[in-house]
C-alpha cells in the first residue's frame, strides 16, 4: 500500500490498524533451553536440549527457530528427547545390557 501525508495533516490512503504477528511460547517443550523467551515475527530463538537430550527429527541438540508472519515457528519446534535408547532409558551409548521377554 502506498500513502503519503497532505498539507492538512491527513493521509492519502488511510491506514489499516495493524496487529503485532506472536507466534505463543515455546515454554512449553520439554528438556528444553532457551535464548530468548520473545515470540513476535521475525525473532529468532536459540533451542538447547538439556544435557543427554537431543531433536529426533535431527539429530542435533541446538536448532534456530524464527517467527513468521501466519503466526509460526519454522523449522518446527519439537521436544527434546533422551539420546540414550533402551527400556526407561536406561541404556547408555556403547554399554551393553540383557533383556529377556516373557512368553
Amino acid at each position: 500500500m502506498t500513502t503519503g501525508c497532505g498539507s492538512n495533516g491527513q493521509w492519502y490512503t488511510p491506514l489499516n490498524n495493524c496487529t503485532e504477528i506472536h507466534c505463543g511460547s515455546l515454554r512449553a517443550y520439554t528438556n528444553l533451553r532457551l535464548n530468548s523467551t520473545k515470540d513476535s515475527f521475525m525473532e529468532t530463538v536459540s533451542l538447547t536440549c538439556d544435557p543427554g537430550y537431543i531433536f529426533l527429527r535431527n539429530n542435533h541438540s541446538v536448532k534456530v527457530v524464527q517467527c513468521q508472519t501466519n503466526g509460526q515457528w519454522v523449522p518446527a519446534p519439537e521436544n527434546c528427547i533422551s539420546k540414550y535408547s533402551g527400556p526407561g532409558n536406561g541404556l547408555r551409548k556403547g554399554k551393553t545390557s540383557r533383556y529377556t521377554c516373557n512368553q
